[in-house]
C-alpha cells in the first residue's frame, strides 16, 4: 500500500499501513535512544544485583532496575499509541 494513498484516506482504512524500517545510516530518534539508555542502565543495575550479597543495597538495586524497567515499557507504550493515532 502506497504511504500518500494511506494518509490522504484514498485508500480507506489507513490501519492496513505498516511504515517501512528506517536504514541504519539515519539516525536514532528520540524514544528510541532514550529506550536504549533505559535497557542500559537497567542491564548495569542488574549486574550490580548479581555480585551484590548485602541485603539492603540488593533492594535497592532491585527498586531501581524495577523502575528502569517501568520507565522502559511506558515510553514503549506511548510509541505504540502514538503510531496508532498518527497513522
Amino acid at each position: 500500500m502506497d504511504r500518500k494513498n494511506n494518509l490522504d484516506g484514498a485508500e480507506g482504512d489507513h490501519t492496513d499501513w505498516i511504515p517501512e524500517v528506517p536504514d541504519s545510516s539515519v539516525e536514532q530518534g528520540i524514544l528510541p535512544k532514550l529506550l536504549a539508555t533505559l535497557v542500559h542502565r537497567r542491564k548495569e543495575v542488574k549486574n550490580l544485583i548479581r555480585t551484590e550479597r548485602e541485603p539492603a543495597k540488593l533492594s535497592e538495586y532491585d527498586i531501581r532496575q524495577r523502575a528502569l524497567k517501568l520507565t522502559a515499557n511506558r515510553f514503549e507504550n506511548y510509541g505504540y499509541a502514538a503510531n496508532t493515532i498518527l497513522f
